[in-house]
């Protein structure tokens, strides 16, 4: 699990990842036409995190420029000769009115969560989406489709063992579809849940420890852009700390007009932190120099202002 200090922020963290994106791959930020940002997190009732990159462009014009599951950021590029292209036509949704994780006070920063209704959501719509992928892909190709075709499986990632889990399902699902992939070892060891309902397997513990032995070996390691020195990189705190940052954020929560520690030790080069929040709560952020930008501006998240870094 991971979280932030008090000098990270959902803001502080999109900042740095795009930041990051443009500078690693030299992306001329002129030849981007829309930005667009998703957050589970409310910095602003109004001003949206979005307002808050468009500073990361200005500065750009003119040279370089609570945690429960865990704190994180990715950038992604989308556009023409990606490495990474994606299909369409074999794209799968799955929408639910379901109240698993919301937030509806919001004089507090967390959630109201069923936990076991949530995990069984995920599983419930990574079932729907894997079949409508595969129903499509079928009947484009003419081709039955099982997770054994697929190089690698990417999943959103609340805890590890609700990912493992959820590979399982897939094969799970490959089993109900008659898959020509299924061993007939794994046939043989999954023929006893064949006649469960959707709802009665996502609650057998028998069914997911039998998953569990067959997925296992079928599972394969990705390396991809150095992820594993990244991984490595972490920083491991106590219990007791995280307790501590969780009292901190607690107490500055709609707060105004104070100072973080600015403490930017744990923080890699080219990291975005925040500074302070003024007495009308207006954000400031700085970013840790390094080797390839130049340090030493503010970014003010007040009205678009942002001076040269």
């Amino acid at each position: 699990m991971a979280f932030c200090s008090d000098v990270e922020d959902v803001i502080s963290m999109s900042l740095t990842v795009v930041a990051s994106l443009l500078q690693k791959y030299n992306i001329d930020p002129k030849l981007i036409g829309r930005l667009e940002v998703g957050s589970e997190t409310v910095i602003d009732k109004s001003k949206s995190i979005k307002t808050w990159l468009m500073q990361i462009f200005e500065v750009y014009a003119d040279g370089l420029a609570r945690p429960i599951g865990g704190a994180a950021a990715i950038a992604m590029l989308i556009g023409p000769d990606a490495p990474i292209s994606f299909e369409r036509k074999y794209k799968a949704s799955h929408m639910a009115d379901v109240y698993d994780f919301y937030k509806p006070d919001l004089a507090s920063e967390y959630p109201v969560v069923d936990g076991k209704l949530s995990q069984t959501c995920y599983l419930m719509a990574l079932d729907s989406c894997y079949r409508q992928f595969c129903t499509k892909y079928e009947k484009l190709v003419g081709e039955q489709f099982s997770i054994s075709d697929a190089d690698y499986c990417v999943f959103h990632s609340p805890y590890n063992k609700l990912v493992q889990k959820s590979f399982t399902r897939l094969f799970y699902n490959d089993f109900m579809r008659n898959c020509s992939s299924v061993d007939n070892d794994a046939q043989e060891k999954l023929l006893p849940f064949a006649n469960l309902t959707n709802q009665e397997s996502y609650q057998s513990h028998d069914l997911e420890k039998v998953l569990s032995y067959l997925a296992g070996q079928r599972r394969t390691l990705l390396f991809v852009l150095d992820v594993t020195a990244k991984l490595e990189s972490r920083h491991v705190t106590s219990p007791e700390k995280f307790v501590e940052t969780l009292k901190l954020m607690e107490h500055r929560y709609g707060a105004k007009d104070f100072e973080t520690s600015k403490d930017t030790s744990l923080l890699p080069p080219g990291t975005f932190y925040l500074t302070e929040v003024d007495s009308m709560y207006r954000r400031f952020y700085d970013m840790k120099a390094s080797d390839d930008i130049a340090a030493g501006g503010k970014i003010k998240g007040s009205n678009g202002i942002a001076n040269g870094i």
